[in-house]
C-alpha cells in the first residue's frame, strides 16, 4: 500500500512536499512504531497494528526522499501474535551486526531481516517465566545502546527482566515495583529505570541488584506513571508521563522527588515523550489533543511566569498515540495517529559551530599580536579574540569539546601571554579586560547555547 506527502489545504501536493511532511496510511490502526538507526537504511521504520484479535501485523516501511513516497514491502510485512506493545530496531548505526527487530507482547521476540531475499524470520522467542509456557504480558522494553546484547523488559507481573539476546538467557529478573511495571529505559551500561502503577520512578544498578533508588513518586497516591524517557545526551535528566494527565514531569536524578520542570501546555492526556537525540535540552511530547509539541528546556530551573511554552507545535488529524525522534536523522520526528504514520521535518534552532576552526582563528589573532604592535591591529585582535572565545564556549557542549571552564581558561591564558608579551598592555588592564569579557561571554553562552542544561 502506497503513501505520499499529504496535500495542504489548497490542494497543492508540491507545496506540501517542500514543507516535508510525509504520510503513510496503513490498513489498520497503528500503535507501536520505531525508527531504524542503520546508516544504510535511512528513513526506515517499523509499524505495528492494534487489533482486538490474536493475529496482528508488523510492517517495515521506508521513505523514498527522491519522490516523497513512503512504501511498504509486502515481503517485509509479517503476522504477529497479539498487538505489539513496542518495536525497536537493533541500535547498530555502523551495520556491524545482523539486521534485527525486537517486539514485545506476550513474549519478547527478536526477528531477523534478510535483505538478500527480502523476508523477516523469527530468530528468538524469549519467555522469562520458566515455570509456565505463559507469562504476564510485557508492557514495554528497551534495547541497551551501549551493550546491544542486552534488552530489558517490563511486565504487569511487577518484574523487570534483563535478557542476553545473544545467549538467549535471562541475566537478571527483579521484582521492580509493588504493582504493574509500565515502562523501562536504559541510562547507560548496567543502569536502567522503570515506572509503574505504584506511581514511582525507580533507578536500578545491576551491580547492586538488592537496592533501587526512588527518583520520583506521584503526588497523589496510586496514580500510575505510564511512560519514561531518559535523556541520552545528558543522563541527569529523565521525563515521565502520569496516566490520564496533560502534563509531563521532567526530573533531575541528582535531586530525587522534586520535578525540575512540569510541561503543561497539552489540553488532554499525554501519550508519548521523546528526547532529542542530538541536543540535551530539547524534548517532544504528544497526546490526545492531537498535538506534538517541542520544548526547549535550556531555561528549566529558572522561574518562568505562567510556565514554560513549547517552541514548536504540530496538530495532527487525530489523537497521537506514538512518537519517535530519529537518532540517525535527527531532523525527523515520526508520529502515529489512527491508521496514519506521519514523519515531520523539524527545525530546532541550534548553535552549531566548529570549535576547532574557531580556536585556529583565535590562535592566528594571537600571532598577529606578536608580529605587529600597531594600535589598530591591537583593537581588531581583541575583538577577534572575544568573538572566537564566545563561539568556542557556546560550541563546547555541542561539539563535545573540553569543558567550558577549561576552554575559558585556555583562551584567556593565551590572550594574556600575547598581550603581555607584546609589552603594550599592563597586567591590571589585562585583568580588567578578562574579568569583564569572561562574564559577558559566560552570560551570553548560558542564554544561547541550547546544549547546556545544567
Amino acid at each position: 500500500m502506497g503513501a505520499s506527502s499529504e496535500p495542504n489545504q489548497d490542494g497543492s501536493d508540491e507545496q506540501q512536499k517542500r514543507s516535508e511532511i510525509y504520510t503513510y496510511e496503513a490498513p489498520w490502526h497503528i500503535y507501536a512504531m520505531n525508527w531504524s538507526v542503520r546508516r544504510d537504511k535511512k528513513y526506515r521504520l517499523a509499524i505495528a497494528s492494534l487489533l482486538e484479535q490474536y493475529p496482528n501485523r508488523v510492517e517495515i516501511v521506508q521513505l523514498d526522499d527522491s519522490n516523497g513516497e513512503i512504501r511498504s514491502d509486502p515481503n517485509l510485512s509479517f503476522e504477529h501474535p497479539y498487538p505489539p506493545t513496542k518495536t525497536i530496531f537493533i541500535p547498530d548505526k555502523e551495520c556491524q551486526k545482523p539486521d534485527l527487530l525486537a517486539t514485545s507482547s506476550d513474549f519478547l521476540r527478536v526477528w531477523r531481516i534478510n535483505d538478500d531475499q527480502p523476508r523477516v524470520e523469527l530468530k528468538s522467542l524469549l519467555n522469562g517465566n520458566k515455570n509456565s509456557e505463559f507469562c504476564g504480558p510485557l508492557t514495554s522494553f528497551d534495547w541497551n545502546e551501549a551493550e546491544p546484547r542486552r534488552i530489558g523488559t517490563s511486565s504487569i507481573d511487577t518484574t523487570c527482566t534483563i535478557w542476553d539476546i545473544e545467549k538467549e538467557t535471562v541475566d537478571t529478573q527483579l521484582i521492580a515495583h509493588d504493582k504493574e511495571v509500565y515502562d523501562i529505559a536504559w541510562g547507560g551500561v548496567g543502569v536502567f529505570a522503570s515506572v509503574s502503577a505504584d506511581g514511582s520512578v525507580r533507578v536500578f544498578d545491576l551491580r547492586d541488584k538488592e537496592h533501587s533508588t526512588i527518583i520520583y513518586e506521584s503526588s497523589e497516591p496510586d496514580t500510575p506513571l505510564v511512560r519514561l524517557g531518559w535523556n541520552k545526551q545528558d543522563p541527569r535528566y529523565m521525563a515521565t508521563i502520569i496516566m490520564d494527565s496533560a502534563k509531563v514531569v521532567v526530573l533531575d536524578i541528582r535531586f530525587p522527588t522534586l520535578p525540575v520542570v512540569e510541561l503543561q501546555r497539552h489540553h488532554a492526556s499525554v501519550n508519548a515523550v521523546a528526547w532529542a537525540p542530538h541536543s540535551s535540552c530539547h524534548i517532544c511530547t504528544a497526546g490526545d489533543d492531537s498535538q506534538a509539541l517541542i520544548w526547549d528546556l535550556s531555561s528549566m530551573g529558572q522561574a518562568v511566569e505562567g510556565g514554560l511554552d513549547p517552541i514548536l507545535a504540530y496538530t495532527a488529524g487525530a489523537e497521537i498515540e506514538q512518537l519517535q525522534w530519529s537518532s540517525s536523522q535527527p531532523d525527523w520526528v515520526a508520529i502515529a495517529f489512527s491508521s496514519k504514520l506521519q514523519i515531520l521535518r523539524v527545525f530546532v534552532e541550534e548553535v552549531c559551530s566548529n570549535g576547532l576552526l574557531c580556536f585556529i582563528v583565535y590562535m592566528i589573532s594571537c600571532i598577529m599580536v606578536f608580529m605587529n604592535s600597531d594600535k589598530l591591529l591591537w583593537d581588531t585582535t581583541i575583538m577577534i579574540d572575544g568573538l572566537a572565545a564566545s563561539v568556542i564556549i557556546v560550541s563546547s557542549d555541542i561539539a563535545k569539546l573540553p569543558s567550558l571552564p577549561f576552554l575559558t581558561s585556555l583562551v584567556f591564558l593565551s590572550t594574556g601571554v600575547g598581550y603581555v608579551g607584546s609589552s603594550r598592555t599592563g597586567f591590571m588592564e589585562l585583568a580588567a579586560f578578562n574579568f569583564v569579557t569572561t562574564n559577558i561571554i559566560n552570560s551570553a553562552s548560558s542564554v544561547i547555547a541550547p546544549g547546556n542544561c545544567g
